[in-house]
């Protein structure tokens, strides 16, 4: 992005950044959202999730453990073949 600035938060989110001290950089003209999750344990939500993400044709980032690989490896096969989203796996 070229213009690295704070984008507006509104006063709530503004006052969340502060406490957390939180950082939010982005560009003003473009909107995104980046939407991550944390897979360390299935939980029985996850295929939902996909379906999900699937159906409104939304990307995301997987973040898996290795325990989730052995636990949970047709859900992350599932994101693979899919191809609609990033996984990373953290050994």
């Amino acid at each position: 992005m070229e213009n690295h600035e704070q984008p507006e938060l509104g006063k709530t989110n503004l006052e969340l950044m502060k406490n957390y001290e939180g950082i939010c950089i982005g560009n003003k003209e473009k909107k995104y959202v980046y939407l991550t999750f944390d897979e360390g344990y299935e939980a029985g939500y996850t295929e939902k999730i996909l379906d999900t993400l699937k159906e409104e044709k939304v990307q995301a980032v997987f973040f898996v453990t290795a325990h989730y690989i052995n636990t949970a490896g047709d859900i992350v096969q599932r994101m693979i073949d899919e191809r609609a989203h990033t996984t990373v796996i953290i050994l």
